[in-house]
Formats: structure tokens, sequence, C-alpha cells
């Protein structure tokens, strides 16, 4: 269900997450190997992604 502002109890809590790689050694299947570990871990935490970027 989608919150509205009468409810304000059922809104979920902002979350931002950033990720930086500085010395270009991993490779784009570990980077998206990693992204999916962090989105399996938040959803087993009730965390919900809606987007992610690198």
């Amino acid at each position: 269900s989608i919150s509205t502002e009468d409810d304000p109890t059922n809104f979920p809590k902002p979350f931002l997450l950033s990720a930086y790689g500085v010395d270009n050694t991993f490779t784009a299947i570990d980077i998206l190997r990693r992204w999916m570990y962090i989105f399996e871990s938040c959803l087993d935490k009730g965390v919900r992604i809606v987007g992610f970027s690198t």
C-alpha cells in the first residue's frame, strides 16, 4: 500500500547507500555481485531498494 500524509506512521524511513571504488581493480561482475549481496541482505531485513547506481 502507498502511505498518505494522513497516516504518518506508515511512512518508511529514507535510506541512502553510496559505494565508491578508487583503485580500478574491480570488474563490472564484482560490482554486480556486491550489489546483489547488498540487495539480498537488505531484503532479508525488510529494507526495500528501489534503485541503485555505481
